[in-house]
């Protein structure tokens, strides 16, 4: 990607099992590219995270690594702790004055079945980039952040609801049905209206006019308001970002690219 930068965007929190491997890949990505920054933020780790963080910055002047303590008391529900922390790396981002051409956000916690996976997406992802705003590879285990047209709620909550209420509920068979309108189109790239699945690509100008918010003010299928009160007391920050970003956005799936 010659004359063509990123930005690579991730949260910590007690990975540091995972920061070799999770580093690997992103170098991986960032060697594609002219020039990369790579913000990290990291709360409230109680393992060598931050230890292992500071040691890739002395070794990386282009890592920019912020650490915020107590995040867990300010913010008591994950999603919400989520979402402050990507707006926070977004905030960085825009303040480093670095104005990448993509932005890259990934999850630090070695989800990759590989470490060349992450750079194989993007490869991928570039060579059909007329044809999205941000581009995501086919969901497997995350769907907690997929909707389309059709799948309004959140994956869990209906799960839930089902098994609940049916004992002999086919989760697999239902996992089948909730992306059967995954369809690819002829460039092999699906419509959806949010993913993610451990990593996602940005066009700049477009990941900038985002804001997370960990907080369901939407849809549920909930009818007792007690326990839907509860339930909506939390949405995937990635589901909120794409919503925020508007109607017009063009919000992809690689479909033939499994990441994880």
């Amino acid at each position: 990607m010659e004359n063509k930068n990123i930005a690579v965007l991730g949260c910590a929190r007690d990975v540091a099992k995972h920061l070799s491997r999770t580093m690997q890949t992103i170098k991986g990505i960032t060697d594609i590219f002219s020039d990369y920054r790579i913000f990290i933020y990291e709360n409230d780790s109680k393992d060598a995270t931050m230890q292992i963080l500071l040691n890739y910055r002395k070794q990386d002047p282009k890592l920019i690594l912020k650490s915020e303590p107590w995040i867990a008391r300010k913010y008591p529900h994950r999603t919400w702790r989520i979402a402050y922390a990507r707006n926070k790396l977004k905030s960085l981002l825009i303040e480093s004055k670095f104005t990448p051409d993509y932005v890259i956000v990934i999850d630090l916690d070695d989800i990759a079945r590989n470490i060349e996976n992450g750079k194989q997406f993007v490869i991928e992802s570039l060579k059909k980039e007329n044809y999205w705003d941000c581009i995501f590879p086919h969901p497997t285990y995350d769907m907690w952040c997929y909707r389309t047209k059709k799948i309004i709620y959140n994956y869990w909550e209906v799960l839930n609801h089902f098994t609940t209420y049916f004992p002999n509920f086919n989760q697999k068979k239902y996992l089948q049905e909730f992306k059967k309108d995954l369809v690819p189109d002829e460039n092999n790239l699906c419509t959806v209206l949010s993913s993610f699945n451990g990593i996602g690509l940005y066009k700049y100008d477009v990941y900038i006019k985002g804001e997370y918010s960990g907080v369901n003010n939407f849809y549920s299928m909930i009818q007792d308001i007690n326990l839907r009160s509860k339930i909506q007391s939390e949405e995937c920050e990635h589901v909120n970002f794409h919503r925020s970003l508007g109607k017009d956005t063009k919000i992809k799936v690689l479909h033939n690219f499994i990441y994880v």
